[in-house]
């Protein structure tokens, strides 16, 4: 009779397990379960990511734009510094023909 009792309670800790598992299978996998979770929390994820992935090409391409503009400054500010030193030397030449003190009076044609 000991060894029916043995196994009557071997039994009934099987039959429990199996339910514990059952609730653990049911949690995990069910519809409403972890993996559900999971699953829609890695989609919502992916669709955030992908409007990260828009942000940082709008991102790049402003860099790109910010570059060129820059490019065009640079070139601008060639421009303007050749500008300054051609009118510098129509000053020099203008003084160089007015001579050190200046003229004094302008002859008009």
């Amino acid at each position: 009779t000991g060894d029916a009792r043995s196994a009557e309670s071997v039994a009934r800790s099987f039959a429990k397990s199996e339910k514990i598992m059952d609730g653990i299978e049911s949690e995990l996998l069910g519809r409403g379960g972890a993996m559900a979770l999971t699953k829609e929390l890695l989609g919502e994820l992916i669709v955030e990511l992908k409007k990260v992935g828009v942000i940082l090409d709008n991102g790049a391409k402003m860099s790109a734009d910010a570059a060129e503009s820059t490019g065009n400054l640079k070139k601008l500010r060639e421009e303007v510094d050749m500008a300054i030193k051609r009118a510098s030397g129509l000053i020099e030449q203008i003084d160089r023909r007015l001579g050190p003190e200046g003229a004094k009076e302008w002859k008009v044609p």
